[in-house]
Order: structure tokens, then sequence, then C-alpha cells
């Protein structure tokens, strides 16, 4: 399959592929996903259950996400990036569940497609020069998603409103076979087996890449303890409807595009953690917009905030690709993958505790906990030049 002129965007072949997998993944979620948590209570969970099974879903998707590093170094990364289509089994599972019990083999079947990232990342990296690496990787995992959310969240709402909840599994269901199609149409380069391969160890004492791979697992990890039972707060608490909160989800698209246009095009924002910095200020005033939520204008303005912090996350793969070395990239994209799960596993066993607590709660600690992480990454912007010129003078010097 090949993708020429303006559906390709001046990608090469693979990436351009990639573009349209991950378009087709984001619409086939952002039609469902504002509903998921929603979904698991109407199956029977509480709200605080629901934030255990995403925390345990999420453990089982951090163990195939180690798995995948190691497997990447092994396996051909097309049989990996094979693995997607597991995503349409999670899928299916979702669709004919009677009770929240029977979601573990779903959260089973969306972790094995984990396996697939790091050899994603690996195409995405090779599929260009290095100047328009952060690039490549802000169309294929930013500005892509972002394009599909537009218009995916409406329908959503809408077929939530007419038939329920469980409609949008069905639509899940059938983008997802489409998102896999653009997966399997991936032909990347063969792997390459060096004599010593590296290891999580050897990524993470490198201390560049390991600092980054700590500073997202915080960021992620105090985002996600904020964002993980929105959806539940705004029905349960302020009495928001399940079309409206799945609407939200084209402002979240709106943010999302806008900020990852504007930080391919501006060089300052391609450089080092600038980016990043940047759209995190956002996640603060999102949540504080969330906490006086009682005026839904002020709900959709948070949510689009939201939309343009979450770019934060996707513009760490830029720096991380600047500061790793060669041989160590394709381990380093998996350390990285590790450290979301890591993150997204705790936030969601620790947004569910908060959350029993009082359903604002976990906001609350969002707020304070992410001044923290934008203060570290300020520390970070600075240092990371530094330590990466040390590092090269020293392998220079070996």
């Amino acid at each position: 399959m090949s993708l020429t002129g303006r559906l390709s965007f001046g990608l090469h072949r693979n990436a351009a592929l990639l573009f349209w997998a991950m378009f087709f993944s984001s619409a086939a979620y952002g039609t469902s996903e504002r509903f998921k948590t929603l979904y698991i209570e109407s199956l029977g969970a509480t709200p605080a259950l629901v934030g255990l099974l995403l925390g345990v879903g999420e453990a089982i998707r951090l163990i195939f996400l180690i798995a995948s590093g190691p497997l990447s170094d092994r396996l051909s990364p097309r049989l990996l990036i094979g693995t997607r289509w597991l995503t349409a089994f999670n899928a299916l599972f979702f669709l004919f569940a009677t009770h929240w019990g029977m979601l573990i083999p779903a959260f089973i079947a969306q972790a094995g497609a984990n396996l697939a990232w790091p050899s994603v990342s690996r195409v995405i990296d090779e599929s260009g020069d290095a100047a328009s690496r952060g690039r490549r990787f802000l169309l294929i995992y930013t500005i892509g998603p972002g394009a599909a959310l537009l218009g995916a969240p409406l329908l959503g709402a809408v077929l939530v409103e007419e038939f329920g909840l469980r409609s949008v599994f069905v639509v899940l269901l059938v983008v997802l076979i489409i998102s896999c199609y653009f997966f399997s149409s991936v032909q990347p380069a063969p792997l390459v087996k060096h004599a010593t391969s590296a290891g999580y160890r050897e990524v993470l004492r490198y201390r560049p890449t390991s600092a980054l791979c700590l500073l997202s697992l915080a960021s992620m990890f105090v985002a996600y303890l904020g964002l993980t039972l929105i959806p539940n707060f705004l029905h349960n608490e302020r009495d928001i409807s399940f079309g409206l909160i799945g609407a939200f989800g084209s402002l979240v698209a709106i943010g999302n595009i806008g900020a990852g246009m504007a930080l391919t095009k501006g060089t300052w924002t391609s450089r080092s953690l600038n980016g990043s910095l940047l759209t995190m200020l956002f996640y603060p005033v999102a949540f504080i917009l969330m906490l006086d939520s009682r005026h839904v204008a002020l709900v959709g303005l948070a949510y689009l905030f939201i939309g343009i912090a979450t770019v934060s996350q996707q513009a760490f793969y830029g720096p991380l690709g600047e500061v790793t070395p060669a041989h160590l990239r394709t381990r380093s994209f998996a350390t990285f993958e590790v450290s979301n799960g890591l993150a997204l596993t705790l936030a969601g066993f620790a947004a569910g505790i908060l959350y029993a607590v009082a359903p604002s709660v976990p906001l609350w600690v969002a707020l304070v906990g992410y001044t923290g992480v934008i203060a570290a990454t300020v520390w970070l912007r600075r240092q990371l030049p530094l330590w990466s010129a040390r590092a090269m003078a020293e392998a220079a010097t070996v």
C-alpha cells in the first residue's frame, strides 16, 4: 500500500502509514474512551472500583510493555507491529460484556497490543533525517490522532444519547479494524541484531535518558491522577449528561491539534524540553476549572486546556531521540513506554482510592502535585544539555 501527495504529509511511506493507523486508532477510541469509566460503572462497579480496575488493566499493560523492550531486540518489528490486531479483541470483549468482571480479558488483549510501541517508535525514528525527527513524532503521535478527535467524540455523544453506552463499542471495533490494516501495511527495515543488545539497565544508567523517562513518569502520573475519573465526577457530582461529556472530547482535539501544529512550526519549541514545558502549564489551569465545574462553559474551557497540555507527553519523544545514542534508542523508547505505563497504573489505583475519600480530592492532589512537575521540568531543561555534552565527551575518550 502506498500513500502519496497530500495523504502522506511529506512523510516517508512507513511514517505516512503510521500516521493513518494512529488517526483511525484515535478515531476509534475517541468515540468510546470518554464513556469507558461510565460504561464500567454501568456494569456494576462503583467509581472507586472503576479506578481499581483501570489500575489493574494498566498493571497488565505494564507487564507487556516491559516485555516489549527485549522482544523488540529479538523479533521482527513487523510481527510486533502486527500485535495491534489485539485491540480488535479488546473491543469485542467490551461490546459483549454484561458484568465488569468480564472485562479482564479485554485488558489482557489491549495490553498485548502494546508490544508494538517500541517498534512503531523505531520506524518513526528511522523514517527520515534527524532534523525532522520532532516533526515526525508530533505528526504521528499528536496531530494525526488529534485530527481524528475533532469529530469522533461528537459521534460518540450522539450514539450514546440515541442508543446507549454500548453502541460506541460497535464503532470502536469497526474503526480499529481499519487502523490495524494500516499498521499491518508498514514494512519496517529488517531487525539488525547487535552482538550486545542494550538492556533496560544500560538505558537507566545513561543519565539524560533516564531523567527524561522519570520526568515523563511523574508528569503522566500526576496528570492522570486528576483526569482518570473526571467523567464520573462531572456526571455524578455536577449532573452533566453523557452526551455533553463525550462532546467535550472535540475540544480536547482542538487544543491538541493547535498545540501540536504550533510545536512543529517553531524552532524554539522543538528544542530540548521547551515544547513540553510550555504545554504543561495548562494542566493546573484545567484542574482549577474542573474543580469549579458548575458552569458548563468552564468545563469546556478545561477540556480545551487538557488537549493542549496532553501534547507535553508526545513532545518528549523529540528530546528523547536527541539525547540518546543510536545503540540505546530502541530500548529507550521501550523504557519510555514502560515509564508511562507505570504512571497510568499507579494513577488508576490512586485516583480510585482518593475518589472514595471525596470525589474532588484527585483533582486537588493533581493541582498541587503538578506544580512540582513543572518545577522539575524547568530544572531538567537546564541540565540536559550539560549532561549530554558530558556523556558524549566521556564516550569519545573510551
